[in-house]
């Protein structure tokens, strides 16, 4: 998978984890329909979220952000 956005990092993050957008939405506290919009870049997560989805699912921030590992 393309990874090349932050969008597409999410989805590859949450189908990775096999988790639906509404179970993915309910873990990181958001609205269901905000994860759509994200992975086909139609918005931005605010740092917040984007925060509780590297806590939760294990990932840099920078990889997260900028598709750059840490380091």
């Amino acid at each position: 998978m393309t990874t090349n956005s932050v969008g597409k990092r999410i989805k590859f993050v949450r189908t990775n984890n096999l988790e639906s957008p509404v179970r993915f939405a309910k873990k990181i506290g958001v609205d269901w329909r905000f994860v759509p919009q994200w992975e086909n870049d139609e918005a931005i997560p605010e740092m917040s979220a984007l925060l509780k989805i590297t806590k939760l699912f294990n990932v840099s921030v920078d990889w997260l952000k900028d598709g750059e590992s840490a380091g």
